[in-house]
């Protein structure tokens, strides 16, 4: 989607704002055109005035952790993601942003038990495998790392960056043939390091 349509979308939920100032789904909705646009800054003000309107909004929250994450703030976004979660505990999603958060911060143990999570709720959630996958990587946990990321792409067999990514983990256990291929079909899909 192009900038302009973005920016038709803030027009269009400023005009509803100003119909409706308590309408916690405009200002929801905006600030998901603000985050297409880079306008963190506004999307975390849309969020927060979102929660002050509805102030157990489990969207509300993991909009404004998306905005923290976007500026690099993920300890706040990590706090965000907590309260989503007490509200809705069995939100695999949630769990799965918050595990990027915390491999963010280098807490791949932690983001090990969010996708751990997300995958007891949701078993085909690949973005939960390519988390999990990511933390083993960053803790030499190879072995595992090329389980998750044979999970994520039974799942979504055409993510090039996986495949890539798989390819790093089997050259690191020494398997150079296996690691060859998966190169091989990441740059088949597309992939340029």
């Amino acid at each position: 989607m192009e900038d302009g349509a973005f920016e038709q979308a803030v027009d269009e939920f400023d005009a509803a704002i100003r119909l409706d100032p308590e309408s916690a789904e405009a200002y929801g909705y905006r600030s998901y055109a603000y985050i297409a646009l880079g306008k963190y800054d506004q999307a975390y003000a849309d969020r927060r005035t979102g929660l002050r309107l509805i102030p157990d909004e489990t969207e509300d929250y993991v909009g404004r952790a998306a905005a923290y994450f976007a500026l690099g703030e993920y300890a706040q976004a990590i706090a965000d993601y907590d309260a989503a979660l007490r509200i809705d505990p069995e939100n695999s999603l949630t769990y799965g942003y918050r595990a990027q958060a915390h491999i963010a911060l280098g807490e791949y143990e932690r983001a090990i038990a969010d996708s751990d999570a997300a995958l007891r709720i949701d078993p085909e959630y690949a973005r939960a495998y390519g988390n999990r996958a990511s933390a083993h990587m960053e803790l030499g946990e190879f072995e595992q790392a090329i389980a998750d990321y044979d999970a994520y792409l039974r799942i979504k067999p055409r993510h090039a960056i996986h495949y890539a990514n798989r390819g790093v983990a089997k050259l690191a256990t020494g398997d150079a043939q296996g690691s060859e291929q998966d190169f091989r079909k990441a740059r088949m899909l597309g992939y340029e390091p």
